[in-house]
């Protein structure tokens, strides 16, 4: 079968959409293919046609940089990792602190902690202090050993205040 779709077409499809096809690779790769889809029955759409073939260059760089191609939880985890990179890279410390997953992680410490000052013993004011923070980590994202329960008293002073 010959090509159902000119190269100009082809190019300008890819160029409106800003894929990181080339034309020739979308010709090379259906010509191979005869024009044919999986299934047996002549390619329809140009969308097909460029999308299809955009897919398959795409895995193939991934593969040569060693990313994962197929396994979606890799690259759902992968885009997970990168949004709460950019969470935490632009959102302020007290921002986070407002976050429904801090007052929970803040409820689970004082559970398991208790609801006092671990310096005085008192139980008036709890903050839960980081002693150390982890570059690119939300406030929430420690494990309840890695934090101290303070009153606000105790607290300032670890933060020399």
């Amino acid at each position: 079968m010959e090509e159902i779709y000119s190269f100009e077409e082809i190019a300008d499809y890819i160029n409106k959409r800003n894929l990181a096809v080339s034309p020739e690779y979308v010709v090379s790769y259906w010509t191979k293919k005869k024009w044919i889809t999986k299934k047996g029955t002549p390619v329809k759409t140009l969308a097909a046609v460029v999308d299809v073939a955009n897919s398959i260059f795409l895995t193939k760089k991934r593969r040569e940089k060693g990313e994962p191609t197929s396994n979606l939880k890799s690259l759902r985890k992968m885009k997970r990792e990168k949004e709460k990179l950019e969470y935490t890279k632009f959102t302020t410390y007290n921002n986070q602190l407002q976050d429904d997953r801090w007052i929970a992680f803040r409820n689970f410490v004082l559970t398991a902690r208790g609801k006092r000052c671990e310096k005085c013993g008192s139980d008036k004011h709890i903050k839960i202090h980081h002693p150390y923070y982890i570059k690119g980590r939300a406030a929430w994202e420690y494990n309840c050993l890695d934090v101290i329960v303070l009153c606000s008293c105790c607290h300032e002073k670890e933060h020399h205040i």
